[in-house]
């Protein structure tokens, strides 16, 4: 469309604006993935942005990169379940443990074959626990896989650190993930 010659650097100027604004928003996500990466505190985020060349205090706070983080972690964690959907089978490794605000947590990993080559494992979830008994993380862990569509028919191991509670013979966690999905399952302590 001809804009004439008098809106023309109004257009330009517009497209130069969302463009750097563009760029600074992917520095930003890779100073946020840097922070993840490196354990740093979020508070780091302005420093870290303005190495080199200032980005400006907007995207950089608290708040902000928690929300990045949120962000490239889902993006990460698409990326896992994918690969394992497309894997002939998927392991799951657990273990329930407290966090330092003293809340029931399980650490979820899922071990797969990635485009035919071995097995690898990629952390996948830490999931807050409504209750740390058998029931109640066999049901986090069933209600997490139909979340994340993740075919129950393909899960052929589970791995936990054998507290009973998981590794329990009569009614564990693998017991009850084994008999909800009418699978079977290698239980191994690691």
């Amino acid at each position: 469309k001809d804009l004439g010659s008098v809106d023309r650097p109004i257009v330009d100027a517009f497209r130069q604006a969302k463009e750097l604004q563009k760029q600074t928003i992917l520095r930003i996500i890779e100073a946020v993935f840097l922070i993840g990466k490196k354990n740093y505190a979020f508070s780091h985020l302005e420093d870290i942005c303005n190495l080199g060349q200032g980005l400006g205090t907007q995207y950089v706070g608290y708040n902000s990169c928690r929300e990045f983080m949120r962000c490239i972690a889902l993006v990460l964690r698409r990326r896992i379940v994918t690969a394992a959907k497309h894997s002939p089978f998927i392991g799951l490794m657990l273990d329930e443990s407290t966090d330092c605000s003293k809340t029931s947590i399980l650490i979820l990993y899922l071990r797969y074959s990635e485009k035919g080559k071995a097995a690898v494992t990629k952390f996948l979830a830490v999931i807050e626990l409504n209750a740390k008994n058998a029931e109640g993380i066999s049901k986090t862990v069933i209600d997490y896989i139909q979340e994340q569509e993740l075919n129950p028919a393909k899960i052929i191991s589970i791995a936990s650190d054998g507290a009973a509670v998981v590794a329990g013979t009569q009614t564990g966690v693998a017991v009850r993930i084994r008999n909800a999905f009418n699978i079977f399952l290698l239980i191994a302590h690691c």
